[in-house]
């Protein structure tokens, strides 16, 4: 469950983020070197955070996506929110301070087995309307999250019984899709 925070009751950062539009304009943001060489507090993740999604009512998440067994902290805006998920700023948190590992789009998101490099994946689920929705796998590289396989699916109500329905259900209902369950829904795109 997301949990909501109000940021006028945290610590004050060291830093002070400008508001900007690129984040939505372009998904590319210049990230500061606090970010990038792991030294950023808390009270940063936040007022960065809301420099970029223009909300100081913002919702946090904790998902091990490593399985390293602590959270990476997910950042969102629920005024953002729509019926096909949610722009997400993703961190990981270090003994120094806050890593930003990149963004993510998603209605639902699972964590997967690693790639053959050991690098971290999710698979994220968005509901695209019409009863399809997309089903994508991404991995984490040291520039941010990337799309190695997509898939788009018959889902919701209309496709219960069929068969795109019983894939996003293997993917999501279950326990962590195995190697078969992957191959099966993405084919060579693995």
């Amino acid at each position: 469950m997301l949990t909501a925070l109000a940021l006028n009751g945290c610590s004050y950062p060291r830093h002070s983020y400008s508001s900007t539009d690129e984040f939505f304009a372009s998904g590319k943001v210049p990230v500061p070197s606090e970010f990038r060489r792991g030294t950023a507090s808390r009270s940063e993740v936040d007022s960065w955070s809301s420099s970029l999604l223009a909300e100081d009512s913002l919702e946090f998440d904790r998902v091990d996506i490593n399985g390293d067994r602590v959270g990476e902290l997910f950042v969102s805006s629920p005024a953002y929110r729509g019926t096909g998920g949610n722009d997400y700023l993703v961190f990981r948190e270090g003994r120094r301070g806050f890593t930003y590992l990149g963004r993510l789009f998603y209605g639902s998101l699972r964590p997967i087995a690693a790639d053959d490099h050991g690098r971290a994946r999710v698979i994220t689920y968005s509901w695209m309307g019409s009863a399809e929705c997309m089903i994508t796998i991404r991995v984490l590289r040291p520039d941010g999250f990337h799309s190695t396989a997509t898939r788009i699916l018959p889902c919701g109500d209309s496709a219960a019984d069929g068969e795109g329905g019983r894939l996003a259900k293997l993917l999501f209902d279950s326990a962590v899709p195995s190697p078969e369950v992957l191959q099966m829904v993405f084919g060579s795109e693995l």
